[in-house]
């Protein structure tokens, strides 16, 4: 960059869901396809950085993007808190499901953990299936919380 080209430095009036770092380099993120992404629960980092690395095609391949690029601990780490969820779940609904969750602590707590390569759509649609069956579910969104060192 020469000196002549300035970056346009940020005011703070922009976009307040737009990091500054995204405002600095003048770069932005399609507005409806970042709030789709923090609605989910995605880090404005994040999301931003998924958006980039996708040119703002879609919310979808930004998703996908993110999925994929998570490390085996951030997986774990979701995991469990998509057990947690569905056991607090399962408990608040003892009347609904006592019994089932007494067999699943006796049969070594199973879990099943699904990708979902198609996004948020497929993922309501695999939870829509479960409960057509009566199997509880939990979808777990990342907040962007979790630290593994």
């Amino acid at each position: 960059m020469s000196k002549e080209e300035k970056r346009p430095e940020p005011t703070g009036a922009e976009d307040p869901g737009v990091s500054p770092a995204a405002q600095a380099t003048g770069w932005q993120p399609r507005p409806d396809y970042l709030v789709a992404l923090l609605d989910m629960g995605i880090p404005t980092l994040l999301a931003e950085k998924a958006l980039i690395k996708t040119n703002n095609d879609s919310v979808d391949m930004a998703l996908e993007w993110v999925f994929n690029h998570q490390g085996e601990d951030q997986t774990a780490a979701q995991v469990a808190h998509g057990a947690l969820g569905l056991f607090r779940e399962l408990l608040e609904e003892q009347e609904k499901y006592g019994e089932m969750l007494l067999i699943w602590e006796e049969k070594g707590q199973t879990k099943i953990v699904l990708n979902c390569d198609g996004g948020e759509k497929e993922m309501k649609e695999l939870e829509r299936k479960a409960a057509v069956q009566g199997l509880p579910s939990f979808i777990v969104c990342d907040a962007g919380l979790t630290q593994v060192k």
